[in-house]
């Protein structure tokens, strides 16, 4: 049987920005609502319920960093994969932060928002080389370092795991 992606990548955009619209807007460029292999109409929408569904068999933290990553600030359960992604930081890395503050460079993150630390430090009322401390602290541990692997990278290889072993995506490695 034939994956029906060539990716992981291409799996995830289309399941999280599926809308059954000829084309869906992301912050990674268009996606296709169809495809020459039949995902238009319920088909596409059953597929990206399928595709959810095993990214849920993650568990949670891996499901929302990937929901987070992967759909618009548009799609029903994005802000709340924010809140818990928000709470893993605050746990991990953030653990004498505000929550509201955290909560803050984590949706700046992923809704990918172009913000100053001075901006941001005026916004949020206090002062700028702690925004900056905080956000390099959350940067690290979503995105990771040099020297060490970001969550954002163990969710995609979770994530990449299942959908392989369960046909859904090619084997990247051996196409």
């Amino acid at each position: 049987m034939t994956p029906l992606f060539k990716s992981t990548h291409d799996a995830l955009r289309f399941a999280y920005n599926y809308s059954g619209l000829a084309v869906a807007q992301t912050r990674y460029g268009s996606v296709p609502a169809g495809n020459s292999k039949g995902l238009g109409g319920y088909n596409g929408a059953a597929e990206a319920g399928h595709i959810q569904q095993v990214v849920s068999e993650a568990g949670k933290l891996m499901e929302s960093l990937i929901t987070a990553k992967y759909a618009t600030p548009a799609h029903p359960r994005w802000h709340d994969a924010v809140a818990y992604a928000a709470l893993a930081v605050s746990d991990d890395v953030l653990p004498h932060v505000e929550m509201r503050l955290t909560g803050v460079y984590v949706t700046v993150y992923y809704a990918g928002i172009d913000i100053q630390d001075a901006t941001l430090a005026r916004i949020l009322g206090i002062h700028r080389s702690t925004v900056g401390t905080h956000r390099k602290k959350v940067h690290a541990y979503l995105r990771g370092t040099r020297h060490q692997q970001g969550m954002d990278a163990l969710a995609y290889e979770t994530v990449d795991r299942l959908l392989t072993d369960k046909g859904i995506v090619g084997n990247e490695n051996n196409d």
